[in-house]
């Protein structure tokens, strides 16, 4: 019998942008431990958007856009004036839970906490609110060891929703 792969979601904007160094060491560590990795931003996936990866040496096998899914399916997308993509919020919302169902996501993490509402998968609100700390990183063999560390790490201001 072969093992299930834990599937990890992680938002880019207001998350790993906050924290590059510390997404590199959890991407890399959660590699290490066999760990599949889904990048979900609301951006269309541009150079920018991949070179900021890239550059920060984030760990991930699928990249996943919330306005690239959009524009692909017809649904009704509208730009503002700094050229941000726009689409119904209820549609907007949905997306990336719907997303992490479809692609059996095991938990995803985002700074966006009405995410949470439309997710049938494991869904932590992470708000660093660029306050940069000195985390410890120690070895996290397992999933439950890095469960254990978000926790610990985050208990006061963030929560699990489900």
């Amino acid at each position: 019998m072969t093992k299930k792969t834990f599937k990890v979601g992680l938002d880019i904007h207001g998350v790993i942008d906050v924290e590059p160094i510390l997404f590199h060491k959890i991407t890399k560590t959660l590699k290490e431990i066999g760990c599949e990795i889904h990048i979900l931003t609301g951006s269309h996936i541009t150079s920018e958007i991949t070179s900021l990866l890239e550059s920060n040496k984030i760990h991930y096998d699928v990249l996943f856009s919330i306005s690239d899914y959009h524009k692909e399916i017809g649904t009704h997308m509208w730009y503002d004036n700094n050229s941000e993509p726009w689409v119904d919020d209820l549609d907007w919302d949905k997306t990336k839970g719907e997303y992490c169902e479809r692609n059996n996501i095991d938990l995803h993490i985002d700074d966006t906490k009405r995410y949470g509402d439309y997710f049938k998968t494991k869904f932590m609100h992470l708000s660093l609110n660029g306050h940069r700390k000195d985390y410890k990183l120690e070895k996290l063999n397992t999933i439950s060891d890095v469960e254990k560390w978000f926790n610990n790490t985050f208990s006061k201001k963030d929560e699990f929703a489900q």
